[in-house]
């Protein structure tokens, strides 16, 4: 009889043991509970002496981490925001400039130079003929040239025209004005590449497409 009340002694307290509830969550100084709370009253550094520290790695489709707070993170670097890449954001710096070209030349329009975006522009003819269109400009085949701009008097000749072009890197505009004694004089004018440029774009009238292409194969009537 004693002996059958040792065993089940033991039994209950076997049974008491597995039976006790552990801790639900780490304190200072202990170890961090992978799939459990974790409370600290001290900040916790992770440090790596070879490389990188941490590494989060989550399901497709979840983020790999969470905060409750919309306060700054000293330092913090991220390549994207809201899905977009950093490069394809605007900066505070970002700097604006006016390209001009002299188009009674060489028949194009002008061109923000590589790295920066027309944002608009305009032109003049200083003979006076009447500007018909002024706008984007594109080849004979009706195809826009990116980031240009090009003034057409109602022959279809180009004008002198200019470019408003932003860096929203914050970089300079290579061959941007200041004043109207920049403007190109017949000696300045710059090569005619937008002419062989072949961008995507939109198509534009056919009756401009074709007098603009007459009048590249011919010279300007003087008025």
């Amino acid at each position: 009889m004693r002996k059958r009340t040792i065993i089940t002694a033991s039994a209950v307290l076997a049974v008491g043991f597995i039976a006790i509830p552990t801790a639900a969550d780490a304190g200072n100084g202990r170890s961090w509970l992978l799939g459990r709370s974790n409370y600290e009253s001290a900040t916790t550094t992770v440090t790596n002496s070879t490389g990188t520290p941490l590494s989060l790695k989550a399901k497709t489709g979840y983020a790999p981490l969470k905060v409750n707070s919309s306060k700054t993170v000293t330092n913090l670097s991220a390549d994207t925001v809201d899905g977009v890449h950093a490069s394809s954001l605007a900066r505070s710096t970002a700097k604006s400039g006016v390209v001009f070209h002299d188009g009674t030349l060489d028949g194009v329009g002008a061109k923000c130079p590589s790295g920066t975006i027309a944002t608009g522009g305009g032109g003049y003819d200083p003979l006076g003929w009447t500007i018909w269109y002024s706008g984007p400009d594109f080849t004979t085949a009706g195809t826009i040239i990116p980031n240009s701009w090009v003034a057409i008097d109602e022959n279809g000749y180009a004008l002198v025209s200019f470019a408003n072009c932003v860096n929203v890197m914050g970089g300079g505009i290579n061959g941007a004005v200041t004043s109207t004694d920049q403007l190109p004089s017949p000696a300045d004018a710059a090569s005619p590449e937008g002419l062989n440029a072949q961008p995507e774009g939109a198509g534009v009238p056919a009756d401009l497409l074709k007098m603009r292409a007459k009048a590249l194969k011919n010279p300007k009537p003087t008025k």
